[in-house]
C-alpha cells in the first residue's frame, strides 16, 4: 500500500496555483505574495510523537519571502523562500505536536520589504498512538485458524471486530522474515495498520510471500450494525466564481517567440471544478479582435494552456470555470498583451 503521505503529495502538488509575476522579462509590481499548504491536507491524523512536514509553494513578486508557520495562532517559526517571477519556489518545515488534540496551522508569506500576502490555512487531529496486543476470542461463528504452514512469522488482527454503521475499525499486521505483505491486492510494509470505515460487513485478506517463495494467507471478518443513512443535500445550483489570471501580467510586451503560456489562480466550488475554459482572441493593430484557432478551448483540466503565438500580433484572453454539476461561471475580465517583432 503506498504511504498515505506520498499519495496526498503527489495529488496536491500536480495543480500548479497561480503565477503572480510577469514572463519574458515584464514586471507584474504590486502583486501581493501568496502561499500554499499542500500537505498535510485539512483532517489528517498523526500519532502523538510524529513529525509533522508541513509543506507548500509560494508564489510573487521576486525576492525573497519569508513564510511565517503559525500554530493556533502562535508562530513556531519562519523559513526564507527565494521567490523568482514567473514560478513557484516550494518550502517545507517540520512540527512536532506537543500533545494530542486538533491545531490550525497557518502559513503566512511577507516579502522583504514588508508586504503581508495571502494566508492559507489547515488543520490535523494528533492522537494517541495505538499499542495493537493481539488478543484471541472467542465466536459462536468463528471457526479455528488453520495452522501456518513454515515460514514467516504473521500476526492479523483487528480492533474492534464489530462496529456500528459508518464506523471504522482498525486493521493491524506485524510480520517477520517475508519478501512480501500484500492487503487484499496492495503492497504495504511488513508492520503497519489501515483504518476501515464501513456501512456493511466485510473481510479484509493478508496476504504473505515467505522467503522460499510460498505463500500464506490470514482473513480477518467486520461486522456492522445498523445502516449508513445518506444524508439529503439539495442540487448544486450555484456556478463557480470567475478565476483570477495571473501570467502574463495584464498590458505586458513580451519578445518575440512562437508560444505563451496562460496561467490562473483555481477556484474552489462544493461540487468540484470539472472544466476550466479559455478564450483567446488576437488582431494585427486593427483592433479587430478575431478568436484564434481552436478558441474556446474546453476540457481543460489544469490551471494553465500553452497557445501558439505569432510576433507583432496583440493578444487578449478570458477563462472560466464549469463546476460538477454543469453549473457555467461568468467570465474573468480580459487580459491582453503583445507579442513584439523582435
Amino acid at each position: 500500500m503506498t504511504d498515505t503521505r506520498e499519495i496526498l503529495r503527489r495529488c496536491l502538488i500536480v495543480g500548479i496555483f497561480g503565477l503572480m509575476t510577469a514572463a519574458c522579462g515584464g514586471e507584474a509590481a504590486g502583486r501581493p505574495n501568496r502561499a500554499w499548504i499542500d500537505v498535510p491536507v485539512d483532517g489528517l491524523r498523526f500519532d502523538l510523537g510524529q513529525i509533522v512536514q508541513i509543506e507548500g509553494h509560494v508564489a510573487g513578486p521576486a525576492g525573497t519571502t519569508q513564510v511565517q508557520v503559525l500554530v493556533d495562532g502562535l508562530s513556531l517559526g519562519s523559513v526564507d523562500v527565494a521567490v523568482t517571477e514567473g514560478a513557484v519556489a516550494a518550502f517545507t518545515y517540520n512540527w512536532t505536536p506537543p500533545s494530542t488534540g486538533e491545531f490550525l496551522l497557518q502559513v503566512a508569506p511577507t516579502t522583504a520589504d514588508g508586504q503581508a500576502g495571502a494566508t492559507d490555512t489547515t488543520h490535523v487531529i494528533v492522537v494517541e498512538p495505538v499499542t495493537p496486543t493481539p488478543t484471541v476470542t472467542s465466536s459462536p461463528t468463528a471457526s479455528p485458524s488453520p495452522t501456518p504452514p513454515p515460514g514467516a512469522e504473521v500476526e492479523f488482527w483487528v480492533d474492534p471486530p464489530e462496529i456500528a454503521a459508518g464506523g471504522c475499525a482498525r486493521l493491524n499486521w506485524r510480520v517477520r522474515d517475508a519478501s512480501r505483505v500484500r492487503l487484499g491486492s496492495t503492497d504495504v510494509s511488513a508492520e503497519g495498520h489501515y483504518d476501515a470505515c464501513l456501512c456493511n460487513d466485510n473481510a479484509f485478506t493478508l496476504t504473505v510471500t515467505n522467503l522460499d517463495g510460498t505463500e500464506q494467507q490470514r482473513r480477518v471478518e467486520i461486522r456492522v450494525t445498523g445502516e449508513c443513512v445518506t444524508p439529503t443535500t439539495p442540487p448544486d445550483v450555484s456556478p463557480p466564481a470567475a478565476p483570477a489570471l495571473a501570467v502574463p501580467a495584464d498590458g505586458l510586451s513580451i519578445a518575440c517567440k512562437a508560444s505563451q503560456n496562460l496561467v490562473w489562480l483555481p477556484v474552489d466550488d462544493p461540487s468540484g471544478v470539472a472544466e476550466y475554459r479559455l478564450q483567446v482572441q488576437r488582431h494585427s493593430g486593427d483592433n479587430n479582435w478575431q478568436d484564434v484557432a481552436g478558441s474556446v478551448f474546453t476540457g481543460i483540466d489544469d490551471k494553465q494552456r500553452s497557445i501558439s503565438v505569432e510576433c507583432g500580433w496583440y493578444y487578449r484572453w478570458r477563462v472560466r470555470a464549469v463546476d460538477g454539476a454543469g453549473n457555467v461561471g461568468p467570465w474573468s475580465g480580459w487580459w491582453d498583451f503583445v507579442i513584439t517583432l523582435s
